[in-house]
Parts: C-alpha cells; structure tokens; sequence
C-alpha cells in the first residue's frame, strides 16, 4: 500500500475509522477519501456506486456501521439488520465491480454463537445462535463475514473481515441510549462523583467477562493487515484475556476517582456470559496489541473529559 495510494475509510468520524484517519496520516498516507453520511448515504446502492465509479478507491476500510449498546439493539432489530446490511452488500459489490485492490470489513465478536467454545476461534462462525438480544445486528455483521468469504471464493478478490473484541476509546458513544459499556460506565462514574451520589448501578450479576481492546490498537491491526500479505478471510482481534463486568467497573471506578459502591442489577440484560477471541491467527501475522485496559480507560475518561459537553449531567 503505497504511501500516495487512494484509500477510502468509510465511517471516518466514528470511534474506529477516526483512530485509522489518525494513524495513516501519521504514517505518511497522502490520498484518504473521506465522505460524511450527509455527502454519502451508504445505505442508497446508487449513491455508493456513482462514488465508486468517480473516486475508484484502491483500498478500502469499511468502518462504517449503525452501532449501539444492548438496548438499542434490542429496541431496534429491523434497523440494525437491515442498514448494516444495506451499507455492506453496497460498498463490497462496489469494490468489486471498480476493482479494488483490497477492502478490509469491520464485524464483531457478536457475530460468534453466544454458548461457542472459548476462546472463540473464527472458524466457530455459524456454528450456533447469536446472543438474541442482539440478533438483528449479529446477522448482519454474520452476513458481512461471509460475504467478504465468498468474493475471496468465487472471484479471487482480496476482501477480508476483522472480528475485534470490545471495542472502546476516543470517540466512543456516550449517547445515553445508544453507549456501549466503556461509555456507559465512564458517564455514570463520573455522574456520580459529580453529584455526590453514594453508589452506581451497573446491569447483570457483575459476573459475565468481556475481552476489551482499546481502538487504537484495533486501528493498527486493521492497516497491518491492509499493508501484509493474507491467507485468510477473517482475522480476530483481541487482547488476549477478559475481565469480569465488576472487575470492569472497578477500574472506571478507580480512574475516575469515585468514592462510592457499586451495586448489580441482576433484572437488567447482561448479554453474552463470556467472550474471549482467539487471536493467534493475527498474532501469527506479526501483530500484537500495546494498551492495556486500565492505559487505555484513563486515555478515554481524559478525551470524555475535554470533548463531551454533558458530561456533568445526572445520569443514573
């Protein structure tokens, strides 16, 4: 991938594409091609090909996804089956069609049965159900998997899925209905520490485990891949262990500086009891993570800190 190719990172201002902008601007990329949602409906397959067929991107992130936490999910399945798959078929047709040279497609750990064995190993996809909670959103991001499988198939193309852990960081969603559990955590934390609360609630027995991996590591991965050789369609991206949902709280807690308890609340959906990716495929490609969680939980309370306006809000 040379340093003047045309790249195409699709969702640049979400948590995951904005880290990648960051890191190939670092690297020296000259040529990023950048479309907001307002300048590029991803959903509208006309839209996606007339930019296709104008800009001919040699590369391509597809970043780009609807995205919340458990209870949109939950609320939401139509809209979360259909517009990620709408986004996907579009952009990965199109890269085939104006002959992209490679395009790497962001899925998620949910995609994997919720009772698969740990740790999961990419090849366990389809292998059971998904978490119900969040089918919806876990089908499509199924769909994406063997979607980019079956163009490597059929056609020879170089399109491959990345499957990270939980993803958390810098431009996370802090939307009170829509956060994932980093966000969620950090503004109820910090609410509480605001208003002189005694104790935060946080839901589930406190006792499911999720592998969380902080996104500029996730972002690294994502362009070692783009810029290495590969011989398979679907890489995980882990950081190699998990932490209990209290053990999590108890770090926020800490970075934070709340002074309180926490308390579970066990009628509150916790998803998934467990899920830890095996990543020895992408290790074996030369690539390793460096944040470790609590690094990474003081990065993302500091950018929550300067950047979300809100934040001294009540939250409960």
């Amino acid at each position: 991938m040379e340093k003047n190719a045309k790249i195409y990172v699709s969702g640049h201002r979400g948590m995951l594409g904005s880290a990648m902008m960051r890191r190939l601007e670092a690297d020296g990329y000259t040529n990023i091609i950048t479309r907001t949602h307002k300048e590029l409906d991803l959903t509208r397959q006309a839209d996606v090909e007339g930019f296709f067929a104008k800009e001919a991107p040699e590369y391509v992130f597809l970043a780009a996804a609807k995205v919340g936490g458990i209870m949109a999910m939950s609320a939401q399945p139509v809209e979360f089956l259909s517009e990620n798959l709408r986004i996907q078929c579009n952009v990965i047709d199109a890269a085939h069609k104006y002959q992209t040279k490679k395009l790497i497609f962001i899925s998620s750990a949910s995609a994997y049965p919720v009772a698969a064995l740990q740790p999961i190993k990419e090849e366990y996809i389809l292998t059971g159900e998904v978490d119900p909670s969040g089918e919806g959103y876990s089908v499509a991001k199924i769909a994406g998997i063997r979607c980019c499988a079956y163009y490597q198939e059929e056609y020879g193309s170089k399109f491959l899925a990345v499957v990270p852990a939980n993803i958390y960081g810098p431009n996370g969603i802090f939307d009170r209905k829509f956060s994932h559990v980093i966000p969620a955590m950090i503004r109820r934390f910090h609410s509480a520490k605001v208003h002189n609360r005694k104790e935060v609630v946080i839901w589930g027995s406190g006792n499911a485990r999720r592998e969380l991996i902080y996104v500029s590591d996730v972002a690294d991965a994502c362009i070692h891949l783009m810029k290495n050789d590969t011989d398979n369609s679907c890489y995980n991206i882990g950081y190699g262990s998990d932490l209990s949902m209290m053990e999590i709280a108890e770090t926020v807690k800490q970075v934070v500086g709340f002074d309180g308890i926490i308390l579970c609340d066990s009628t509150k959906p916790e998803g998934a009891m467990k899920r830890l990716l095996d990543s020895s495929r992408m290790n074996q490609t030369g690539w390793y993570p460096e944040i470790n969680f609590e690094q990474g939980i003081k990065l993302t309370y500091q950018w929550f800190l300067e950047n979300i306006e809100d934040k001294d809000e009540l939250y409960l």
